[in-house]
């Protein structure tokens, strides 16, 4: 019975979007989790990545955002909010979110998401179809995921003080570490 009074609540995607408290939240099958605010530097990776981003999708059919709800299983409770997305197909808007797998991901790791991004983030974007999923370490280090034809990740690692990396899901794309 003491078991039953400790249990952690479950939470389903409508009691996520049911929260009115202004907090950042994460929903994973079923357990809500705060998120911190990010610091200083994640911003100015953020920041400077977004607009090389958004610079590139002018006139494209994709469309780039930053912490967007993104349920990527429409039969499971899980919400992920990535550091910036890429979306090029636009029936996988819903609502104020994204329902189904975004085409690019990045996370911008810190020390208390470190873990979660490389673990959790990592299989459950490989299960969703994320064709290319980025975990940024620091300005100096990135990891890449790349879906390959069998449904896998293959991963590649950059470092280096002047990093510049093609994005291979959008053709032309390269970021530039330089100046975050």
């Amino acid at each position: 019975m003491s078991s039953l009074l400790n249990a952690e609540p479950y939470y389903t995607i409508e009691d996520y979007y049911a929260i009115e408290d202004g907090g950042r939240y994460e929903l994973y099958k079923g357990t809500l989790y705060a998120m911190a605010s990010p610091n200083r530097q994640h911003q100015k990776i953020s920041f400077e990545l977004s607009r090389q981003i958004g610079n590139h999708l002018v006139d494209k059919t994709c469309e780039g955002y930053a912490d967007l709800d993104t349920q990527l299983f429409e039969d499971e409770d899980t919400i992920v909010r990535p550091d910036l997305l890429v979306v090029c197909d636009e029936n996988k808007f819903k609502g104020n979110g994204v329902v189904g797998a975004p085409d690019f991901i990045i996370e911008i790791a810190s020390e208390s998401t470190s873990g979660i991004d490389i673990l959790r983030k990592r299989m459950l974007y490989e299960r969703a179809g994320v064709k290319e999923y980025w975990i940024i370490i620091d300005k100096n280090t990135v990891i890449t995921y790349r879906l390959n034809n069998n449904g896998r990740f293959e991963e590649e690692a950059y470092s280096g003080e002047k990093l510049v990396i093609p994005v291979k899901i959008l053709k032309g794309l390269e970021l530039n570490f330089e100046n975050c």
